[in-house]
Parts: structure tokens; sequence; C-alpha cells
């Protein structure tokens, strides 16, 4: 191997790093949330909207963060983002009120943006063919197996630590991370781009009149937020209602996890031997049938542990089933705007993620049925979507040629 082979490697291992902080910064405080509401004295609601902050400042910055990685390159964006993390993340457990741990939540969202961005963006700068599969690979089993790993440490920071446990592991997580990219990375974007805001507009603005794109971002949020609604409603119905514990409802968080990974996983085995329609319809089946289930125990007066955990795996599944397809279809519509449509799609779904995960921190936590309508209710748009509108179009890429990549 050449000296420069090794940097290189040296350099991929750094950007994956950073990897499982996009997801450990939801899940790994989700158990601790009953308990964060009791010491700040608030509401659920505001608790809940910790999730909500984060969820929309990191995917509204995502727009900008692209763009600036593109024009000042990877390292000093990845650097200065990592610091800020670990300044707010040590800051949260220092608040006085539950105001300023939601200032603290939103400040994470921006440096996350551009954690995110600039670190995947590595990846490409340094390797091509095979080898750029099979980093980015290892990036999507970093992404999927943090936010499953995640809630299960987070159960044990807070049973023997307290809610402000989660906070200080982050903080080191992120100071060991800066570290390593400080002492070991050096700028990988050669070639950088100077910042054009009116290309980036028209670019944008290109990829949203394109309504495929837009239909599949409806039901990508609607899916990602079942994952996030799961996270703001789950410890209060379990852990308050239930009266279980928070290791209890990270193990059960950790097996909604596993069920997302499962769903992605099919995707891949079914895509040998059907159309991605047909995969897109066996999971809104799916879906649906679990919702129906999931709403049947509480119309008996039945509620129990196995009674609101086996219908949501079963849900998330089918979600993890769906979510590549659409994904994997909304970049290729962009074969020369893959960068704009990633930052775009990734906004636009994370961001309805988090108006859906403001709206459900209403809901009521004492009986899962209001979180059953909902999640019926967010399957039957799903539905509708796709059987009314996206099954018309078929399935090749939209020509972008007119269109100059401006960022």
């Amino acid at each position: 191997m050449t000296s420069i082979d090794a940097h290189s490697k040296i350099y991929a291992w750094i950007a994956l790093l950073c990897i499982p902080l996009t997801g450990m910064t939801i899940d790994i405080y989700v158990p601790s949330l009953p308990n964060i509401q009791h010491y700040f004295q608030t509401t659920s609601t505001l608790t809940q909207l910790s999730i909500t902050t984060y969820l929309f400042s990191f995917g509204l910055f995502q727009l900008i963060a692209g763009a600036l990685s593109d024009s000042l390159g990877r390292r000093w964006p990845l650097l200065i983002n990592l610091a800020l993390f670990m300044v707010v993340s040590f800051i949260a457990v220092l608040s006085s009120s539950i105001y300023q741990f939601l200032g603290c939540r939103f400040l994470q969202g921006i440096a996350m943006a551009s954690i995110s961005v600039s670190s995947v963006a590595i990846l490409p700068d340094l390797f091509q063919g095979k080898t750029f599969l099979r980093y980015m690979s290892y990036t999507n089993m970093v992404w999927t197996l943090s936010p499953i790993l995640a809630p299960y440490i987070g159960g044990y920071l807070q049973a023997y630590w307290g809610w402000q446990a989660p906070f200080y592991f982050l903080t080191i997580y992120s100071f060991m991370t800066f570290i390593f990219a400080l002492v070991g990375l050096r700028e990988t974007h050669q070639q950088k781009i100077p910042l054009n805001v009116s290309q980036c507009l028209r670019n944008y603005a290109t990829i949203l009149k394109h309504p495929f794109f837009l239909g599949a971002v409806v039901c990508l949020a609607l899916l990602y937020g079942m994952v996030t609604i799961f996270s703001v409603v789950g410890p209060f119905l379990i852990q308050s209602v239930l009266q279980h514990s928070p290791i209890v409802f990270g193990r059960v968080a950790l097996l909604m996890g596993v069920a997302i990974f499962l769903g992605n996983y099919s995707n891949r085995l079914l895509q040998r031997y059907e159309r991605p329609k047909v995969t897109v319809q066996i999971g809104l089946i799916a879906m649906i049938v679990s919702c129906l289930v999931l709403l049947y125990f509480p119309l008996r007066q039945q509620i129990s542990l196995y009674n609101v955990s086996v219908p949501i795996f079963l849900l998330l599944y089918s979600g993890g089933l769906i979510f590549p397809t659409y994904f994997a279809q909304n970049i290729a519509l962009f074969p020369t705007l893959s960068g704009s449509a990633n930052a775009m799609m990734g906004a636009l779904f994370i961001i309805g993620a988090a108006v859906m995960t403001g709206l459900a921190a209403m809901l009521r936590t004492s009986t899962q049925l209001p979180i059953a309508v909902t999640f019926l209710t967010m399957s039957l748009v799903c539905a509708g979507i796709f059987y009314g509108f996206l099954r018309k179009f078929p399935h090749h890429n939209h020509r972008d040629d007119d269109v100059v990549r401006g960022h």
C-alpha cells in the first residue's frame, strides 16, 4: 500500500467516525425524556419538542452546509462544527430552563448538518468505483446501526447516571472525533467551487419542479416521521404509563431499530426478484395491517408492552422496506445534480418529519389509541399518494442536462 493509499484510508475512517453522531444525537437521550420533563418541571410537549427543534435545524441547514462544503472544503467546516457540537452538548447539561435546553438542541442540529454533509463528502473525494462503493456500504452500515444501538446505550446511561449522562457521552465522543480530525485529517476537496447562490437556487428550483420527486419526498417524510414520533411518544407510553424502566424502553427501541434494518435488508433481497413498485405495494399493505392491529388493542381496552411493541415493530419493518426505494429513485432522477438532490431531499423529509413530530408531541400518551390512529392516517396517506399519483410514473431518469451544477 502506498503512503497516499494509507492517508486516504485514515481520512475515510475519520469520516466514518463522524457518521454515528447523526443518529445518536436523537436516540441516545430518548429514554431520558420523562426525566428531562421532571428535571425542568415542564410539560411533556415542550420536552418532546427538543427532538423537533433538532430535526428542524438539522434539515434546514443541510441546504446551506452542502454549498459551503463544496466552496470552503471539507476539513475546516468539519472541525469548526465538531467543536461547536462538543461545546453545545456540554452546555446542554448546564441548562437552567427547558428553553435554554431547546436552544442547545437547535444549535446541535446546525452543527450536525455540516458534520454530516462534510464527512460523507470526503469519501467521493478519495475513492472511485468499487472502493467508493465499499466505503459507502460501511457508511450505510454505521448510519443504520448507530440509531439501533444508541437508545439501548442511553437506557443504561439514564438508569445509572441520569439524563445528563447521554449529553456527556456526546461531548466526549465529539471531542475524541475532533482530536482525530485535527491531527489526522487533511483537506480532501482540492477543486473548490466558488459559491454561486443564484445557481444553487436555480438548481433547487429545477429539482422541486419534478412531480415524482415531491410525491416521494412526502412519503419519505411520513415514513421517517413514524420513527421520530415513536421516539417522542414511546418513552412516555412505555415508561410513564406502562411503568417500565428506561432500560426496558432502550431494549424496545433497539428492537425497533432492528426492524428498520431488516426492512432495508429485505428491500435489497426483493430487488433481485420484484420491480420497485411491487416492493412498495407489499410494504404499504403490511403497514396498514400493522396499524389496524395496533388500533385493535386499545379499542378492546387492552394495553401492554407487547400490544404496543409488536405492531409497531411490523410497521417500522414495512417502512424500512419502502424507504430505500423512494430514496434511490429520487437521487436517480437527477444524475448531474445528485448532491443538490440529496441535500434538498434530506432537508425536506427531515423538516417534514420535524413538523409531524411537533404535532405528535401534543398527543395523549395515556393510551396507544392516539398513536395508532396517527400511524394509520400516515399509512393511508402514503398509500393514497402511491396509488393515486406515483404509480403512474415510469421509472427512468429525469433529464437535467440543461442544468449546471452550482455548488
